[in-house]
């Protein structure tokens, strides 16, 4: 993790002000405490902030008059293959950002196509004088930009972009409180935006022009040979090239089958290496049984050399530290497990670690299958759908024929039936109202046009469902990904690490994506090839475990021994969200979450925390203007 960041003035007679300069570089000096470099040309300002996660310095801008400058924020993983492409010698000396400019001489815009990893850069082309921004394919690195009648700022922090004072985008706050995903570029200030993932930019002449150069869609590969071990393949070299560059590492181990793979398959690769065993971080319940996942953490522990440490979240205060990541001059986040990650990431690096492999992505990008059950009943394979339910209802905690008649309700005979009561329904009640949507202010629900946005949201996640394939897709893509990148990013940043997410490996996406949905939900097993692909890898405890650990309880309680100031603060006639938020049915749902707190409904408690999280970046926000 490094930081970029730059300004492009309309006028080229003037010089990047001295302000502006000093407030990019200031956003993105927590992004690379091992090293600044500024670089300045009339009319441009480019800035970078150095983490050595890598080996390489990721900039050129301590050498002097470079024709083609660059920033960047990257990790490439296809290291070898380019510069094979690019007849370049002397790789183990030559930076990623040094490719990757090579590249662009080479291929010009379409050199994105070439890349593989995760990166954000900035190449400023003197001679041309044009700048060209890219972003990863999956959106890991983060990348924003403000376009405005004075010029162009893009940063790797929002607040590189964002003056204080900045307008409040009011659409995205709409979406953050009510959870539907609105347009990926849209941040919470009014014209500052995110470059999408797989999207570039240019800027030439004043005139900004965005394209998109690599589509999931497009990325799905055939299907051709063994599922099983062409995965296993992808997967190993997904981890494999995200072990480079530093002997300060980690891996994320709760004891799920996420990251006990990564786990599991790092551990194989650096045996017999010189380095020391690879360092894992783990939750620790002791005192809480009903949250502990020790049983199955000590079993990969038992199977190969590693350097375990357990983190304490016995009485958790679930909101702690949240006010240190509701930065008011960054963007909205949803991560209600966000705090605790920061306390065991600021953990590892206590200790020493630099870069930690996480497990992120794992539920999304190998996927549950489910929508193989809308496939089969759809297609009449009722068998096949009470086959598959028998082992897949054990996540649900429902019995398999209660989930096979709700199917057989909607795709079966029954369905004409379950029509005309919807009609009788609907005719005697009204629509359905969305539970967050009634939480909102009414007026603020009126302009930001919630109501419609939600129900558009609602019905592309309906076709969604229709198959696996579709419903794969939107898991991977959908802009909730990107903001749980983000949310990562910023825990890490301020922990002081940086996170690897070898299942969001480009080339492991496209090919799962291709695969058939019978190799993904198979006989029961949800992430069937996930486990298949993990035979004689992880111990059978869990690479064949089917249970879950619910956390949801700990948040409830949490909240009320801990935080009752807090939730008492977000309905006073002072509160800083009452120009968004309903606090009298705000007040009603808190009361009901003191009284009860396992009854409440999810979607309250998440708004509950979401109302929490806006107030604090509500607050922020005011303090630095």
């Amino acid at each position: 993790m490094s930081g970029i960041a730059g300004a492009i003035l309309a006028d080229r007679e003037r010089s990047v002000p001295s302000d502006i300069a000093a407030r990019q570089a200031r956003a993105i000096r927590p992004r690379g405490p091992d090293g600044e470099a500024h670089w300045s040309d009339g009319h441009v300002y480019l800035c970078h902030a150095h983490r050595d996660t890598t080996g390489f310095h990721e900039s050129n801008l301590d050498q002097a008059d470079v024709p083609t400058a660059i920033v960047a924020d990257i990790r490439l993983d296809n290291r070898a293959e380019l510069a094979r492409e690019l007849h370049i010698d002397g790789l183990a000396t030559t930076s990623d950002a040094a490719l990757v400019l090579a590249a662009y001489q080479r291929w010009g815009e379409d050199c994105c196509s070439y890349l593989c990893g995760d990166f954000a850069f900035a190449i400023w082309d003197k001679a041309n004088q044009t700048l060209f921004c890219a972003r990863d394919q999956m959106g890991v690195k983060p990348l924003f930009y403000a376009n405005g009648a004075n010029g162009f700022l893009f940063a790797s922090e929002l607040s590189g972009v964002v003056s204080p004072g900045g307008e409040i985008e009011e659409t995205r706050l709409a979406g953050f409180l009510i959870g539907f995903g609105v347009e990926q570029e849209l941040t919470a200030y009014r014209g500052a935006n995110r470059l999408p993932p797989g999207h570039s930019l240019t800027l030439r002449d004043g005139r900004l022009a965005i394209r998109r150069y690599w589509s999931l869609a497009d990325a799905a590969e055939p299907h051709e040979g063994p599922a099983v071990e062409i995965f296993r393949e992808r997967f190993g070299e997904a981890v494999a090239t995200r072990l480079r560059g530093t002997e300060a590492l980690g891996a994320m181990l709760s004891g799920g089958l996420d990251s006990s793979s990564i786990v599991a398959v790092a551990a194989r690769q650096l045996a017999g290496g010189p380095d020391q065993p690879l360092r894992t971080y783990s939750f620790d319940y002791k005192d809480n049984p009903h949250l502990d996942e020790r049983q199955y953490v000590e079993a990969v522990l038992d199977a190969y050399a590693l350097h375990p440490t357990f983190v304490s979240f016995d009485d958790l205060a679930p909101l702690r530290g949240l006010d240190q990541l509701a930065d008011g001059q960054s963007d909205l986040l949803f991560a209600p497990g966000l705090p605790k990650m920061a306390r065991l990431f600021a953990a590892a690096r206590q200790v020493g670690t630099r870069v930690l492999l996480d497990g992120h992505g794992g539920d999304e990008v190998v996927s549950h299958g489910f929508g193989r059950l809308s496939e089969l009943a759809a297609g009449g394979d009722w068998f096949g759908l009470y086959r598959e339910l028998k082992g897949a209802a054990q996540l649900f905690g429902e019995s398999p024929n209660r989930l096979f008649l709700r199917y057989f309700a909607r795709y079966g005979p029954g369905r004409r039936l379950q029509r005309v009561m919807l009609r009788m329904g609907a005719g005697a009640s009204g629509p359905p109202t969305s539970t967050a949507l009634a939480f909102l202010d009414p007026a603020f629900a009126a302009r930001t046009e919630a109501g419609d946005r939600h129900d558009a949201w609602q019905q592309r996640l309906r076709q969604a469902q229709a198959s696996e394939r579709a419903l794969h897709a939107w898991n991977v893509s959908m802009p909730q990904v990107g903001e749980s990148f983000e949310a990562l990013d910023r825990a890490a940043m301020a922990a002081g690490v940086e996170l690897r997410f070898p299942f969001y490996d480009r080339r492991v996406v496209s090919f799962v994506l291709g695969v058939p949905a019978s190799e993904i939900l198979q006989n029961g097993w949800t992430r069937s090839l996930l486990r298949r692909a993990m035979q004689d890898v992880l111990p059978a405890k869990v690479q064949w475990r089917r249970d879950k650990i619910d956390f949801g309880p700990e948040m409830r309680l949490g909240l009320i021994k801990h935080h009752a100031g807090i939730l008492a603060d977000l309905t006073r006639g002072d509160s800083p969200i009452a120009a968004y938020v309903d606090t009298i049915r705000l007040r009603a749902a808190i009361d009901r979450l003191i009284a009860q707190p396992m009854a409440l409904e999810a979607g309250e408690l998440f708004i509950i925390w979401r109302c929490v999280f806006l107030s604090l970046w509500l607050r922020s926000r005011h303090a630095a203007q």
